[in-house]
């Protein structure tokens, strides 16, 4: 049996390896910075609005704090692997149109070292590039209109491995590395209609850096209830991006070629709290907060042209009876909302976001196993009808496998 666990393992891994440069989206806000930047979130925080600093289980992988991965059981194995399909309506000046993407999101395994060492690992994704669309203008004093092309595709991922520790049965510290990786391709093409020559401009970046990462959760039992308290903490780091670029005409001439130059690009420091309240084994309420200094950071060489971003998350979960007789009294329904800024600006405007989630968590009959499906429905952009808006609807499940693994039958 352990043979064959491990083989699925290995399995999935190889899988997941495979898709990680197929994430999906159809956002034109992706070609800005080092694209959408995403949830560090599996399935439960999918569906409480992403929130999960706080939050600890013996059930389910918590990548958003490494101290809670101590909090599995000892004799368990947890593994999560999950996917995403993300519909976008696109909308500007009257005219809209829409797009459908799906994606491999992540996998992590989870497990108990010692009493008080957990240990987790997997694989995340950091950003997402996905963008096809064209615009036309006008040359000023030339009485000329040209259009031009955008289309970008891939973003950057992360491997992950960390380890958490119980100071004692209130206190739990945890710290993380992540490997950092991954490829964005960007393709602008010029056109003139009056038959002159344009340009295609095609760049590639590639990035390669170590993330550290340090939490902490503060657990304060209060009678069958408890209120937990959580932080987390990665500083700047330089991604290693480095460049190759082409610039030639449309009639194929070239002009300019450069390949594997170096360019200073940094993923901003991040800060995040959270709190969370259980009320016995019925109820979960969450909620986090979370900053990055992207003003101080440089992309591409250039400082200053990016903006601080922040993001409020927050999310419930109710379990009418955990161990109870029917089905639907032993589901988990969850509930969540969260509210932020991106690190771009469209004429001299912040984007926002924001984001309604539910979902819910299907137990499996015999062991501790969920199957896990969560819904985003939200917006990102301008009011404005002027200006671009996106509508969104993001679909995701996920599988939380929980086993035991280091339990050793006498029969077979």
């Amino acid at each position: 049996m352990q043979i064959k666990k491990t083989i699925f393992i290995a399995g999935l891994l190889g899988l997941a390896t495979s898709l990680t440069a197929q994430n999906g989206t159809s956002s034109p806000y992706s070609r800005f910075g080092l694209g959408l930047m995403q949830n560090q979130s599996f399935g439960r925080a999918d569906a409480m609005g992403g929130s999960g600093i706080a939050l600890r289980s013996g059930q389910m992988l918590n990548v958003a704090n490494p101290a809670s991965f101590n909090a599995v059981d000892s004799l368990s194995m947890i593994f999560e692997f999950g996917a995403s399909g993300k519909f976008t309506r696109l909308s500007e000046s009257g005219q809209s149109a829409n797009f459908g993407a799906g994606n491999f999101d992540y996998l992590g395994m989870n497990f108990r070292i010692t009493p008080r060492l957990g240990a987790a690992f997997g694989l995340v994704p950091v950003s997402v590039v996905g963008y096809d669309y064209n615009k036309n203008f006008d040359l000023p004093g030339a009485g000329n209109t040209y259009n031009v092309k955008y289309n970008g595709q891939g973003g950057l991922n992360q491997t992950f491995g960390g380890l958490s520790y119980a100071i004692n049965k209130h206190l739990s510290v945890g710290a993380s590395v992540s490997y950092v990786f991954g490829n964005i391709n960007q393709q602008m093409n010029e056109t003139f209609y009056d038959g002159t020559n344009g340009l295609i401009v095609k760049t590639d970046y590639s990035a390669s850096a170590f993330l550290p990462q340090i939490g902490v959760q503060y657990k304060y039992p209060m009678g069958k209830n408890q209120i937990s308290f959580g932080a987390t903490y990665q500083p700047k780091v330089n991604l290693g991006f480095k460049v190759d670029s082409t610039v030639y005409t449309t009639d194929n001439t070239s002009l300019k070629s450069v390949s594997s130059v170096p360019v200073l690009t940094e993923l901003a420091g991040q800060y995040a709290l959270g709190v969370a309240y259980q009320y016995g084994d019925k109820l979960i309420a969450a909620l986090d907060f979370s900053a990055q200094n992207w003003d101080k950071t440089k992309f591409l060489g250039v400082g200053d042209s990016l903006m601080s971003t922040y993001k409020v998350k927050a999310g419930i979960e109710y379990t009418p009876s955990q161990y109870g007789r029917y089905f639907v009294s032993r589901v988990h329904y969850r509930l969540g909302g969260n509210y932020g800024t991106s690190n771009f600006s469209i004429a001299g405007k912040q984007i926002k976001n924001y984001g309604i989630t539910f979902g819910v968590g299907l137990p499996m009959r015999y062991n501790k196993t969920l199957f896990n499906i969560a819904v985003e429905t939200g917006k990102m952009g301008f009011d404005s009808g002027e200006m671009l808006k996106e509508n969104y609807t993001r679909i995701s499940i996920n599988l939380a496998i929980n086993e035991f693994w280091f339990f050793k039958r006498k029969f077979e």
